[in-house]
């Protein structure tokens, strides 16, 4: 069966009021409008915009669609498997950033549309997980170059989880790994702690670089001694604790350590620059923390805010 035109309809828009074919419901109706069961091989639904028409719309016989081409191959690492769900084809020659895109997700609320997320979803046992893009726009005024596009991950049922951000400033923040001192972190006692603020969490069987830059202001008697530990566990750790006396310049401390809470320390120097660095293989998962006290029980030393504490997965 095949409907025409013997001629072309004029004073048409895009609403329907001329119309081929229509096909409506009512809106109580629980009807299906249009419904194709497709047992075959061809195409369920095809919209060409010209004759013979290389780039059509389609939806093939097992549902896949494809826009401006027919080609499901999935140019993967299996270029033969042909299992691409959704293909997006275009032929832009334009040598010009952000130019001529192949898909647009556009959120047309002009009050509050400060999110255009893309997901990407699996399956595992009973819960769906998966990651995201999203594009947060910072402002609703000029200049509109505040614009962040996050990378994060979720877990249905769990909020989910910023991984890391690049600024429309072309800062990239990561929100896993990288963490400061907000409040200053006082000792009064020679007993080690985590200091607040300072502490990562690490998988099992992963291998972690470390770095922290600790601002420290000891009491000359009571100094300050310096570790990395947590509740995770090591197959294998080395770390090197070096301070600065800002005074001097010199070294008071240079240890390197090769196991979790391993510490060094010192009294005399007032005020220092603490650099701890290392590398560790992770057993059980768990957290990693930078711990400080006090060399001797006297007076009060204290890491400062803005000390820094940077892990970096390797593997």
């Amino acid at each position: 069966m095949t409907f025409g035109e013997n001629s072309a309809s004029s004073g048409g828009d895009d609403f329907g009021s001329q119309a081929i074919v229509a096909i409506k419901t009512l809106s109580t109706s629980t009807a299906i409008p249009l419904y194709i069961q497709n047992v075959g091989a061809a195409y369920s639904f095809r919209v060409d915009d010209q004759t013979s028409d290389g780039t059509p719309f389609v939806v093939d016989s097992a549902g896949r669609t494809a826009v401006s081409t027919t080609d499901f191959t999935d140019w993967g690492p299996n270029d033969s498997d042909n299992n691409t769900q959704f293909v997006v084809e275009t032929n832009s020659s334009s040598g010009t950033l952000g130019a001529n895109p192949a898909a647009v997700i556009r959120n047309i609320n002009t009050t509050n549309n400060n999110h255009v997320l893309f997901g990407f979803a699996g399956q595992e046992t009973n819960s769906v997980i998966g990651a995201f893009l999203d594009a947060q726009f910072r402002t609703h005024a000029n200049p509109y170059i505040t614009t962040d596009l996050i990378l994060g991950t979720a877990v249905h049922g769990s909020p989910s989880r910023e991984v890391t951000r690049w600024t429309g400033e072309g800062w990239q923040i990561n929100q896993n790994g990288e963490y400061f001192v907000s409040s200053q972190f006082d000792k009064v006692n020679a007993t080690l702690a985590d200091v607040t603020g300072l502490s990562a969490s690490v998988t099992a069987s992963k291998t972690y670089r470390f770095e922290a830059l600790l601002f420290v202001d000891a009491d000359a008697t009571g100094g300050g001694k310096y570790a990395i530990a947590g509740s995770a566990t090591a197959t294998a750790i080395k770390y090197n604790i070096d301070a600065i006396n800002n005074s001097t310049n010199a070294f008071v401390i240079n240890s390197r350590q090769t196991a979790l809470a391993g510490s060094a320390g010192q009294a005399g120097a007032t005020s220092l620059e603490v650099v701890i660095r290392g590398t560790i293989t992770v057993n059980a998962a768990g957290t990693l923390t930078v711990q400080f006290a006090q060399n001797t029980a006297n007076g009060t030393s204290s890491v400062l805010t803005m000390s820094r504490f940077v892990v970096w997965e390797m593997n």
